[in-house]
């Protein structure tokens, strides 16, 4: 099994959210209040909503040459002043497949 290291954008934003999130375990109640460089966003602002997670593993059974695309798109209910990042796509061409999964019932 071939695996490929994710694109170096996503390698970006991983480190980026590693560091931020060392960043804000370092903030007090008390600073909750304090701006950001975020027009109009507190410190609290920022931290209610950086805590949406989502990790989605998926397995594709394929059989013989095919081309898997996956795309991943957000969005919230706050304004988002660039819309154009919130969606990223991957293209993986397989070689074959193994055709080694199996059907119960």
């Amino acid at each position: 099994m071939s695996t490929t290291s994710p694109p170096a954008s996503v390698a970006v934003l991983d480190s980026a959210v590693t560091w931020t999130h060392s960043c804000l375990q370092l903030a007090r109640t008390s600073d909750l209040m304090l701006p950001t460089p975020c027009s109009g966003w507190n410190l609290g602002d920022l931290l209610d909503q950086a805590n949406e997670t989502a990790e989605i593993k998926v397995t594709v059974l394929v059989r013989g040459k095919t081309t898997i695309t996956n795309t991943a798109t957000v969005a919230g209910d706050v304004p988002d002043p660039n819309s154009a990042n919130n969606s990223a796509s991957i293209t993986v061409s397989v070689a074959s497949g193994s055709g080694g999964g199996s059907k119960k019932g």
